[in-house]
């Protein structure tokens, strides 16, 4: 992995530019019909998709903090929450991956 990878801009609320399938994919709740599929593809997909929405999600939050104006003080650090989003797009990282050797459209 290159911090290449992970240079990918999350808009708050939206699937990663360019995302093929999840074009109209923009809350959570839009993935539920996919996570109740019989197809494990489908399932995968919507894994992926909730885990980009929540990347923008916490992206966006950690930037107002940087920024000063986040509404509330979370009660963990920002140090915490930067190591979760990592974690979080080191998993992105590794459910593409994943999607292109079971040949999965993400």
């Amino acid at each position: 992995m290159s911090e290449k990878d992970f240079a990918v801009e999350y808009p708050e609320n939206a699937i990663h530019a360019g995302a093929a399938d999840g074009e109209g994919v923009n809350g959570l709740e839009d993935t539920i019909p996919m996570m109740t599929s019989a197809d494990y593809k489908e399932r995968f997909k919507a894994e992926y998709y909730q885990l980009q929405i929540r990347i923008g999600k916490l992206t966006k939050m950690l930037s107002d903090w940087g920024s000063g104006v986040l509404g509330f003080q979370p009660a963990c650090s920002y140090d915490q929450l930067e190591a979760q989003l990592n974690a979080m797009k080191t998993c992105a990282y590794l459910l593409r991956e994943r999607a292109d050797i079971e040949e999965i459209k993400l």
